[in-house]
């Protein structure tokens, strides 16, 4: 069975997220804090991991730094009671690909869990076919999940291939930020526009030379965002 690792320094929730998951499939990998992340990630390979924002010895967020510093681009779900949607948005900055606020429904988990193993699967699944995604002078390889643009080639995470693949297909063309969400995460996330911001954010600090000022993942104030047809 598939594995997931839940990292929460709260006993209670590492029992209930586990039984909800065993529920649904999964075998359960636990921690009770952030420094046990990257070398269980590394020796165990999970498919997924439940990580808590605040933990005592290593949060969330600097776990989950030093998770994508390391290179492992395993899909993370972040836990939280935090309503701050800074927190969030720095989150999703570092690399996270969902969130689950608590207290939680289990039927939220387990959508959350399978929506985010879907996104990666469809990665895979696309890796298969000929061909790569063309625009602005960017090629986006579904075999290596990665852009190549001008002299390097840059890794995407699951969520970040999908979201730039969607703007990819129609260059020029300006998405809203509910329409990037249907496309790339489902319509049970509309009005969760923070999610929309903080991928682009990524994106822009991947591939832009300054990423205050895009070329490639353009913006239109109140509109949303675009891949320009032409960079000059």
């Amino acid at each position: 069975m598939p594995t997931v690792l839940v990292v929460d320094d709260d006993a209670r929730t590492r029992r209930l997220v586990g039984v909800v998951l065993r529920s649904a499939g999964f075998e359960i990998l636990d921690a009770d804090d952030g420094d046990a992340v990257v070398p269980l990630v590394k020796a165990q390979r999970p498919v997924a991991v439940m990580l808590d924002l605040k933990m005592p010895r290593v949060s969330g967020l600097d776990a989950l730094r030093a998770l994508r510093a390391a290179g492992e681009d395993v899909p993370v779900i972040m836990l939280t009671g935090v309503l701050d949607e800074m927190w969030i948005v720095n989150a999703f900055e570092l690399g996270a690909d969902d969130y689950v606020t608590k207290p939680f429904a289990p039927r939220v988990l387990r959508a959350r869990v399978q929506a985010v193993l879907r996104r990666a699967r469809g990665v895979i699944n696309e890796g298969d076919t000929d061909g790569d995604e063309l625009a602005a002078g960017m090629s986006l390889d579904a075999r290596t999940r990665s852009v190549r643009l001008a002299d390097k080639q840059v890794r995407l995470s699951p969520t970040e291939y999908h979201l730039l693949r969607t703007l990819m297909r129609s260059p020029g063309q300006v998405f809203t930020t509910a329409e990037l969400l249907a496309h790339v995460w489902g319509p049970s996330y509309a009005g969760q526009d923070e999610i929309v911001r903080a991928n682009i954010y990524r994106l822009r600090h991947k591939l832009e030379p300054v990423p205050s000022e895009p070329r490639y993942i353009q913006g239109r104030r109140g509109l949303g965002y675009y891949v320009a047809s032409v960079v000059l």
